[in-house]
C-alpha cells in the first residue's frame, strides 16, 4: 500500500507500507517534516522520513493514530500552508 508523508515545504513523498496488519502509526514532526514510524500486529515496524536534509530537529509535536484512525490518516488530504502542522491538528482534535 502507499501512502504520502510531507516535509516542511509540503514536499510529498511517497512510502510504501508493507501489506500486513497495521497495529499503530506513530507520527512525529520534526522541524515542520513528518517522520512516520509504522508499528505492525505482528512486532516489526518501518520508519519513513520525509526529509533527507534536515538540519535542526525543532519539536513540532507527535501523536499516535490507531484503530480505525489508521485508514483516515492514510487516506487524509492535507491542506493549508503546512500540510504536517494540518494533519496533526485534524488527528489530534479527532482521535
Amino acid at each position: 500500500m502507499k501512502a504520502k508523508i510531507y516535509d516542511y515545504a509540503n514536499v510529498a513523498v511517497e512510502i510504501e507500507i508493507k501489506d500486513k496488519p497495521i497495529e499503530k502509526i506513530f507520527v512525529e514532526i520534526k522541524s515542520g517534516d513528518e517522520i512516520v514510524t509504522i508499528y505492525y500486529k505482528d512486532g516489526t515496524q518501518d520508519r519513513f522520513d520525509s526529509s533527507n536534509c534536515r538540519i535542526n530537529n525543532y519539536d513540532d509535536g507527535a501523536y499516535v493514530v490507531t484503530g480505525e484512525n489508521i485508514e483516515k490518516w492514510l487516506n487524509y488530504k492535507p491542506k493549508g500552508w503546512m500540510f504536517a502542522d494540518d494533519r496533526q491538528e485534524f488527528f489530534r482534535k479527532n482521535l
